[in-house]
């Protein structure tokens, strides 16, 4: 049941007004800041650095797994 319920809240931060216009990587980093920090969070202190460094780190260690 998590999954659906992190499923479904992330493609709503989608389609926030605070993601609406951006594009890529910045539609990215924004909504996973939202994410992970929630939209007050998000409002109070903006982007979350160290979580985004987390993510990438990962998401580069799974993707390298796919490239050989």
């Amino acid at each position: 049941m998590n999954i659906v319920w992190g499923t479904a809240f992330y493609s709503w931060i989608l389609v926030d007004k605070r993601v609406q216009d951006l594009e890529g990587q910045e539609k990215r980093d924004v909504a996973l800041s939202i994410y992970q920090r929630g939209a007050g969070g998000y409002d109070r202190y903006g982007l979350n650095q160290k979580y985004l460094d987390k993510y990438y780190k990962k998401r580069d260690m799974i993707l390298a797994l796919f490239e050989k």
